[in-house]
């Protein structure tokens, strides 16, 4: 591997030129040289990665740095200028702190109808003579029902829980409560899927109608899931279980999961703590 950290001119490195360099031992070998540069380098051939082994905290710096191989950076990064990666993999490790969030959508009127519990697709809004925009409205009297399916992108961070939520709104002042629920059963690529979970929160309306209402549901776990595993679903106003009495519109249902990369290294694995 090589080592990058401060205090050599730019220069042009292949594998060779890294087995005749000294390490900082004095010595030298295909799996640790250590290379010290400040400006720019270019390394070929061989995977580089950049770390400052005393602090723990890796510091790309000079103009830029360009790396034909695999690129793995690990602890606390700071790049100065620019870098540069091409070749097989890029590839940034990241603890839990370093990780961030995104919402996995799934837009109400991209969902799918089923049977004869699909709820009814009615007008929202208009300019008072337009067409208009709509959604679907869950009914007081009947559980209604829509379907869809979930795959989970590369960038996840593999095996953090999911953290589902509801956006919805009412239609009029009623105050009373509302209760979402979904149903699901999740597997990972040669998994066999088994019976499905239910989960389900309540929510007090506001008293406006057409308030925008966020619900958090319960956790989903996620042990044992893998790269690109599916979530079937169905999400559902479980209405006999609620005191709202007019029809709730869905605006869309939504997964908070973790991403720590920008993608996989690879089509079907995942690079995770220097694991496939």
């Amino acid at each position: 591997m090589v080592v990058v950290k401060g205090g050599k001119g730019a220069e042009v490195l292949n594998h060779e030129d890294l087995l005749d360099m000294p390490d900082v031992a004095g010595t030298n070998s295909d799996h640790d040289t250590r290379y010290y540069t400040e400006t720019e380098v270019s390394v070929t051939g061989v995977p580089m990665v950049v770390t400052d082994f005393i602090s723990g905290v890796s510091v790309i710096s000079g103009t830029s740095i360009d790396v034909d191989s695999n690129l793995i950076i690990s602890g606390t990064t700071t790049c100065e200028g620019n870098l540069l990666v091409s070749g097989a993999n890029m590839m940034i490790l990241s603890g839990v702190e370093a990780s961030v969030w995104d919402d996995h959508r799934f837009p109400s009127l991209s969902l799918t109808k089923g049977g004869v519990r699909a709820p009814d697709l009615i007008k929202f809004k208009d300019d008072g003579e337009s067409t208009g925009v709509f959604t679907y409205h869950f009914d007081k009297t009947t559980e209604e029902e829509l379907f869809f399916i979930a795959q989970m992108p590369h960038r996840w961070k593999l095996e953090t829980d999911l953290h589902p939520h509801v956006h919805w709104t009412p239609i009029d002042a009623d105050t009373g409560t509302v209760k979402w629920g979904l149903e699901y059963t999740w597997q990972s690529i040669s998994g066999v899927y088994g019976n499905t979970d239910i989960i389900s929160g309540i929510q007090t309306a506001n008293g406006t109608a057409y308030t925008h209402h966020y619900l958090n549901l319960p956790d989903i776990s996620a042990t044992g899931k893998g790269l690109s595993s599916i979530l079937v679903c169905r999400v559902f106003r479980e209405s006999a279980n609620d005191t709202y009495d007019a029809d709730a519109a869905l605006l869309e249902i939504d997964f908070h999961y973790e991403i720590d990369t920008m993608g996989s290294a690879g089509e079907t694995m995942k690079w995770v703590e220097g694991e496939w």
